[in-house]
């Protein structure tokens, strides 16, 4: 039911058609039976420290107040030994500071890396002699990937070779084919020729040429 609009659900309380029965309806100037204990951040940029310290100032005695020196939104955006402390005795033992506390935080803003060498030796102590194993076994897995690796860019290499080699010996082949194609085609003596010079002396014979077209001087044809 609130899931949609939590974080901003005070703005559709007008919207509501019923009235919560029990409300509180006042009267605003008696003690709470029990404390309500307020914490701020010096640099919260969505409920600012003044705001909280105006809530409880206006609930009097029956509020306490934490200021935490603090940085985001809530008082739980940095870690403050100091303010868990103080939730710790307010929700276990129903506590609250007898006055005003100051609370700093216990975590940089920004931290660095505390991942070393030395840190990692620590939390996986082992013997020089493990380690020193261990770092010849990881150079030989290295070595032997690069190995790998080389072996594959010569064989890739040969392969490239092989194929542009087949290639240039089957475009010199069909070169010289053509050339003898073209040699022999030129000593041929095309077959119109001859029939031409044969048309020319007279002798022209055929099953479609008749006696009369055949030239003088030439040969009847002999039938079978």
């Amino acid at each position: 039911m609130f899931g949609p609009s939590w974080g901003d659900g005070g703005f559709y309380c007008h919207r509501w058609p019923v009235r919560a029965v029990e409300r509180y309806t006042g009267p605003w100037n008696k003690t709470l039976a029990n404390p309500i204990l307020v914490i701020g951040n010096k640099a919260d940029p969505v409920t600012p420290y003044v705001v909280a310290k105006k809530v409880a100032d206006a609930l009097g005695d029956s509020a306490a107040l934490i200021q935490q020196d603090d940085y985001g939104h809530t008082s739980l955006a940095m870690h403050s030994n100091c303010t868990i402390a103080a939730l710790q005795n307010y929700f276990l033992d129903n506590k609250l500071p007898t006055h005003e506390l100051h609370c700093g935080t216990d975590q940089p803003l920004f931290p660095g890396s505390g991942l070393t060498v030395a840190s990692l030796d620590k939390l996986h102590p082992v013997s020089n002699s493990t380690s020193t194993s261990n770092t010849s076994s990881s150079h030989g897995e290295l070595g032997n990937a690069l190995q790998r690796n080389c072996n594959l860019l010569i064989a890739t290499i040969a392969l490239a070779a092989a194929t542009g080699l087949v290639l240039i010996v089957s475009l010199v082949s069909r070169i010289h084919r053509r050339y003898k194609l073209e040699s022999a085609y030129g000593a041929y003596i095309h077959p119109g020729a001859s029939e031409k010079t044969i048309e020319e002396s007279g002798h022209t014979h055929g099953p479609y040429v008749l006696s009369a077209e055949i030239k003088s001087g030439g040969y009847p044809c002999i039938g079978a």
